[in-house]
């Protein structure tokens, strides 16, 4: 079991200090927003040049999020163009995926996921549709695509719990198709993470430790070190991201302590 830290945790002048800190925890993972690490340059140029600076400070760029930010008119549901719009930049951001060497994205973009006036039984076939065309896309490009819960708090109606990003895969039934486990999530809605982790390993495809709306995750140590525990005793064998949101006063301070936990 291996872990990473996600770059919208800190700015971009404190990479060379987070990059320090890195090294001193033998972490050698890192998750990403693309719009953060390219500096919104998808150009081939400037990926080759990303990856190769990072491959030199032994870190691997492992798994992408925040796919769909800042995206216009990209949803899961809504009108036929809208929902080319989607399909069409996440297929680009897993190529961009497989450029930079990354083996997982995950996709949480709550706001994406607006329902707009359908019913359930449309939200369902629309989502099935949608998701199968992307699951087939990752074989190809041999990325795991991980479909995270995300609940009511964020304003979203579709997909706001765990279990229900667990019966979608099983329908999906693909390997390069499976959950984001997060613990922002489980918080939020005060669900189990020992059964779900105990019934459902096999569908986990990555794992993120998180806090509702991605506070400082200092508040939340013992449920993490438990969290983290049982994941190992359990046979988790993957990574574990921690993800939280920079505050622009002591990132680099928080990150230290948060990093300790992995112990």
């Amino acid at each position: 079991m291996n872990f990473c830290i996600s770059n919208i945790a800190w700015n971009e002048n404190e990479t060379r200090d987070v990059l320090k800190l890195l090294k001193k925890k033998k972490i050698h993972y890192l998750e990403y927003s693309p719009n953060l690490l390219l500096n919104n340059n998808f150009s081939r140029k400037k990926i080759r040049k990303v990856k190769k600076y990072w491959n030199e400070k032994k870190i691997k760029l492992y798994s992408m999020q925040s796919i769909l930010y800042k995206k216009k008119n990209a949803y899961l549901f809504g009108k036929k163009y809208q929902r080319k719009i989607f399909f069409n930049e996440i297929k680009k951001k897993i190529k961009i995926a497989k450029s930079l060497g990354s083996k997982v994205i995950v996709f949480g973009s709550p706001a994406s996921r607006k329902i707009f006036n359908y019913e359930k039984n449309k939200l369902d076939q629309l989502s099935y549709e949608m998701f199968s065309k992307i699951s087939k896309l990752c074989i190809k490009y041999k990325i795991c695509f991980c479909l995270e819960a995300n609940p009511k708090i964020y304003k979203t109606k579709y997909l706001t719990h765990t279990s229900n990003s667990i019966d979608l895969v099983k329908k999906i039934n693909n390997q390069y198709f499976k959950i984001n486990l997060d613990l922002g999530t489980i918080i939020a809605n005060k669900e189990n993470f020992e059964v779900i982790i105990k019934n459902n390993l096999k569908f986990i495809g990555h794992v993120q430790i998180s806090s509702p709306g991605l506070k400082n995750l200092l508040y939340h140590k013992e449920k993490i070190n438990l969290f983290i525990k049982t994941l190992r005793d359990l046979g988790y064998k993957k990574v574990i991201s921690f993800e939280m949101l920079r505050n622009n006063n002591n990132n680099l301070e928080v990150i230290k302590k948060i990093l300790e936990y992995k112990n």
